[in-house]
Order: structure tokens, then sequence, then C-alpha cells
């Protein structure tokens, strides 16, 4: 399931990885930009994906992605992974507890292999 935290509004990165994972046969939820966190705690709790994608760009990231991040990991269940990947999140000091900032593309495309790897080997 992929999203953008509310006041973002590039979306250009979600559509990326949104085609980087279908390209490995991911079945893929887009939310949107701009999305409320609770809208989104409630679709993962609706969908249960195996994994939530935050997409934070280059035009924000900082204090308020921080919250926002650590709101969201909060509210999810601790078993549900929580990536944020972009280049806001490259910029920042530290991640929040629980969310996974992938380094570059490579490391985002393992975590997607990984995930069809998984579904492919049950």
């Amino acid at each position: 399931m992929l999203a953008t935290l509310p006041g973002e509004l590039h979306g250009l990165g979600m559509q990326m990885t949104a085609l980087g994972a279908a390209a490995h046969g991911l079945g893929i939820r887009i939310l949107g930009v701009d999305t409320p966190v609770a809208s989104i705690v409630r679709a993962a709790s609706e969908v249960q994906p195996d994994l939530v994608a935050i997409s934070v760009s280059s035009n924000s990231g900082g204090a308020e992605t921080h919250r926002a991040l650590t709101e969201l990991r909060q509210q999810l269940p601790a078993s549900m992974r929580l990536v944020a990947g972009g280049g806001g999140m490259q910029s920042a000091r530290r991640s929040p507890k629980g969310v996974e900032v992938p380094k570059d593309l490579a490391a985002w495309d393992k975590i997607i292999a990984a995930l069809a790897a998984g579904r492919m080997n049950p």
C-alpha cells in the first residue's frame, strides 16, 4: 500500500514505486497524495498489506514528516512493515523508530524483491 503524508502533493515517487512493485508481480493499493494518517491507518486495517510505503519528496521531510511517521508507526500493527523513502527522507538525521528507510533505489528494489519472493514461496 502506497501513500504520501498530509501536505505532500508530489506523487511521482509513489507512482514509480508502484510500477516497480507491480513489475515484480505484487498487488498494489495506491491511496494517493496528501493522505491523512487516520486514512492510511484505516485503509491498512481493511486491506492488511504486507507493507505500507510512504513517499517523501525532497520538497518535504523535516520535523512534521517525522511526527506524522511516528504517529503512523504507533497506530499501525507492530507486525506491519512501514517503509518511507524519497529525497525528503535522505536528508533526515534519523528515521522514526520502526520505520525502514531504504538508502537508495537498489535498497528499495531488494525490499520489493524479498516481498515478491515471499509471495511466490509460501
